[in-house]
């Protein structure tokens, strides 16, 4: 059959619509007819093709589903094994990481270092004592450890919880976690013990103050360890999972025991020579997918790898391809019986089909040429000829072809209506890109009736040069264009919206575009939508790296730093930093805190202070003014100051003041030299909850800083008094002392740090008599009382306590400040014998006064009786001068 327009011939058997909408499009069917210098196929050779095409069917479709299920297998796999691979990285990590902490926690313990370094400069047995003493309760508080040994740097052993160790060099099997020794780094092996089976040994350096004193080592029990390498969960039959590390001679090793081989920990290896084994190639380039590789049972396998952190180790995940691709097997030989059961009833149903058709066909052939010669006789057809039944069949044909035109007409109105109603723009154009109709929601988007569109052309509407070559390229391509999220053209008021689009050819008989359909949906909500939840997820993502890098140190000083490293990565800038102080009034400023790119040296590198220019005045006056971000450079609503620019390199930068607790203000920002930029609206709101936290963590510091020059200075002036300053638990054992302490005792710091009340106090009762009498104090009512110190040397002499409760931290000491009152009880005693030796005297002096007394009391009683004799003598001596004077004459006085 041919479609040909109303311009041809007239051999015209019958006619046909084929509708769009309200408009119709008419074909006509051309007779063709045989004979003239065509070749006509063959029935056979037609029913040959048709079991071919059918059997090329089956195998494409076979082939098709076996390799979409290979691939689906393949991604399945691929997908399990990585999690899997990341899941025991994860859970082998965390062990590590474990086994770390205590290490870190034994090698932070300032007795064990102390006593280290007491006896490497005096080698006492004590010191060696007390090491035990403090490894042993390390020991007992970690169920899983086994041993915990402390190294001299030449390998031998000082102290142990193993006593018969003490002395002994290293023992064979644990070099490589040795090496690590002076690199200041710790480092994590495994052994095989006799005994015990697999250990994991860790050992660490010991400093004091800078000093490196030793290596600490550690041994624990590797079950946590093995037991996470044989959970087979999720790993089918064949799976297992592998720890392997690097040999010397460029080889791997196992370090745990594997699925097949319980005996492969530390023992067996894999040689430099198998450059094709997973193990290898992992070691040598980290986390790898290898979908085919040979393990050490020479089986083929997929596998995964991940490096576990801190470590040399790497983690290997594995299924042998066997169990992987059975089902793809079973999948093989269904497709195969398949094929073959096809097969056989086609060629029999093809065999019985050609039989039956030809047959009928040939006397059809005959009769049709009969009547083609002329003759009109009809053709004596038995009623039951298959020729009648095909007419039969036509007939039916007929009536359903009747029936479904019918059905298709009520199709295409309800097409219509949906065309009509629906809220997605439709539009249906001709080749040219001319309007033959679109839908009512097209024409509303647009302001206008769907009748104002037609027979205009799209871009002479809507000119949009990009986007009509991908019109003519859809139109020579015939094949369809579709795109999401693109930015809306012509939409009055629209600019920014965004839609998903579709171009869809319509294609004639022969193939070719006769017409596109454009399809178009808003997708303004969704793409907004997005790029929200993409700017919180990196909002989200940026908060927490700086958490992470807030959280990895104690020292606030490497925290500050490792925030400013990350706002490097954070916001890709040249320069970040905290500049000092924020102060338009200052005379001069600089980067106390800076980071910054090899190619971009910023103040603190160079080890400047800059004067207070101008500029850089009025850009902290408004910054200050303002109390938000500030963003400078080309398109940002701040110019550049030019001479730091210039000086610097700066092209755009954003900063911001904060305000800590203490002090004055400071500035917060980032440069960025290699370009200029303009800061967006998130990369603000970003930088502006990172210049919170980070003023929050400003203040710790400088608080901080500002305590430790307040300890720096009470540690002075402890240090300068004149009593002795002691500090020490309910135990009696010595926390702190100051010099005097010190001097007066004989002892070093660091030897009265190790030592306790009952070792310098020479009136020392039982423990729990003076446990008792310290638990007793409280912290508003010290005592003073009075004691004796025993010296270094043996001697002793006296002293004034002054004994007080403090809470320090989370835990009671006691605070007792010494005087050494030997002058005092010199000056008492030499008091007391000058008291003594006063009252012998007044003793003395009292019975001689006594005796006088008494001998002037007799005086005074003679003295008395004479004096009482002469007042007689007196008295009767003035009667006889009275007597004596009868007529006044005064009478001379006799000498008395």
């Amino acid at each position: 059959m041919t479609l040909i327009p109303l311009s041809q011939p007239k051999n015209v058997l019958n006619t046909g619509r084929r509708s769009w909408g309200k408009k119709q499009t008419r074909y006509f069917c051309l007779r063709e007819e045989p004979g003239r210098g065509q070749k006509t196929m063959k029935i056979r050779t037609k029913l040959f093709c048709t079991i071919l095409a059918i059997f090329s069917s089956l195998l494409l479709a076979g082939y098709l589903a076996h390799r979409n299920e290979k691939q689906a297998l393949t991604d399945q796999i691929h997908n399990h094994l990585l999690s899997v691979a990341s899941l025991q990285q994860a859970r082998l990590s965390n062990i590590v990481a474990q086994n770390f902490e205590r290490l870190q926690l034994v090698a932070s313990r300032t007795q064990l270092r102390i006593s280290l370094k007491q006896f490497l400069l005096d080698g006492r047995s004590e010191h060696l004592d007390r090491m035990h003493l403090i490894l042993t309760d390390a020991r007992n508080s970690i169920p899983s450890l086994k041993n915990i040994d402390i190294l001299h740097s030449d390998g031998r052993i000082l102290a142990s919880t193993s006593k018969k160790a003490i002395g002994t060099i290293r023992p064979r099997g644990k070099e490589k976690c040795f090496l690590g020794r002076h690199e200041g780094e710790s480092r994590i092996d495994l052994f095989v013990d006799p005994e015990d089976g697999l250990i994991l040994h860790l050992c660490g350096p010991l400093y004091l103050e800078g000093e490196f004193l030793g290596i600490v080592a550690l041994d624990s029990q590797a079950t946590a360890l093995t037991a996470a390498v044989q959970d087979y969960d999720g790993l089918g039959e064949t799976g297992e999972t592998l720890v392997v590390t690097g040999t010397d001679n460029g080889g791997a090793i196992f370090l745990t025991p594997t699925r097949f081989d319980t005996q492969a920990a530390l023992q067996r290896t894999i040689p430099p020579s198998a450059v094709n084994s997973p193990s290898l190639q992992s070691l040598r380039g980290g986390d790898h997918f290898f979908p085919e590789a040979v393990d050490y049972r020479v089986e083929l396998v997929q596998a995964a790898s991940r490096i576990i952190e801190k470590t040399d180790w790497v983690v290997l995940v594995k299924f042998d391809h066997k169990e992987t691709f059975a089902p793809l097997l079973r999948l093989r030989m269904l497709l195969l019986v398949i094929f073959c059961g096809f097969t056989l009833l086609i060629i029999a149903a093809m065999l019985f089909l050609a039989r039956s058709i030809t047959l009928p066909l040939a006397r059809l052939t005959a009769k049709a040429k009969s009547i083609s010669r002329g003759e009109t006789v009809p053709a004596e057809i038995p009623s039951d000829n298959e020729i009648d039944l095909l007419a039969d069949a036509f007939n039916d044909m007929t009536n359903k072809l009747a029936m479904a035109n019918a059905e298709l007409v009520a199709n295409n109105e309800i097409l219509a209506k949906i065309f009509s109603t629906t809220h997605v723009l439709l539009a249906y154009m001709d080749k040219d890109f001319r309007f033959i109709r679109v839908n009512e929601a097209y024409a509303a988007a647009y302001g206008q009736q769907p009748d104002a569109f037609s027979g205009k052309n799209y871009f002479a509407m809507f000119p949009d040069p990009k986007r009509e070559a991908l019109f003519r390229q859809v139109v020579a391509s015939c094949r369809p264009y579709n795109t999401f999220a693109d930015t809306f053209v012509g939409y009055p008021g629209r600019d920014d919206s965004y839609w998903d689009w579709t171009l869809h050819p319509i294609l004639d008989a022969a193939g070719k575009t006769e017409g596109v359909f454009f399809i178009s949906k808003d997708a303004t909500e969704r793409k907004l939508a997005d790029e929200e939840r993409n700017a919180s997820l990196l909002f989200f993502e940026s908060l927490d790296r700086i958490n992470r890098a807030t959280q990895g140190t104690d020292s606030l000083e490497q925290m500050m730093s490792n925030v400013l490293d990350e706002m490097l990565t954070i916001f890709e800038c040249d320069r970040a930093f905290l500049m000092y102080p924020c102060d338009p009034d200052a005379k001069s400023w600089s980067c106390p805190m800076e980071r910054t790119k090899p190619d971009y040296p910023g103040i603190l590198e160079l080890g400047l202070e800059m004067p207070m220019d101008p500029e850089i005045a009025e850009g902290l006056r408004i910054l200050l003014d303002t109390n938000t971000t500030m963003k400078v450079g080309p398109g940002n609503p701040y110019p550049l100051p030019q001479a730091v620019a210039k000086r610097f390199g700066i092209r755009s930068y954003m900063s911001m003041a904060l305000h800590p607790k203490v002090g004055k203000p400071w500035q917060f920002g980032i440069h960025q030299c290699s370009r200029s930029r303009i800061w967006t609206s998130e990369e603000e709101r970003i930088f502006q909850e990172i210049g919170r936290r980070l003023g929050d963590a400003l203040t710790s510091l400088l608080v901080d800083r500002d305590l430790r020059q307040s300890e720096k200075r009470f540690s002075t002036l402890v240090n300068q008094a004149a009593d002795a300053f002691f500090v020490h638990d309910v135990e009696g054992r010595f926390l702190d002392v100051n010099r005097t302490a010190c001097e007066n005792l004989g002892y070093t710091r660091e030897e009265l740090l190790e030592m306790s009340v009952a070792n310098v106090d020479a009136e020392f009762t039982s423990h729990d008599h003076v446990k008792n009498f310290w638990s007793k104090l409280t912290p508003d009512h010290p005592v003073t009382l009075e004691g004796r110190h025993k010296r270094k040397d043996g001697t002793t002499f006296p002293v004034e306590i002054r004994l007080g409760l403090l809470q320090l931290e989370d835990r009671q000491v006691c605070l007792a400040l010494a005087r050494d009152i030997t002058a005092r009880k010199s000056g008492e005693e030499t008091l007391r014998q000058l008291n003594e030796e006063l009252e012998a005297r007044v003793r003395k002096r009292t019975v001689e006064l006594e005796a006088k007394n008494e001998e002037l009391e007799r005086m005074n009683q003679l003295f008395v009786g004479r004096e009482l004799r002469m007042m007689e003598l007196k008295e009767r001596i003035k009667k006889l001068e009275m007597h004596d004077r009868p007529h006044g004459n005064k009478v001379a006085k006799p000498d008395a």
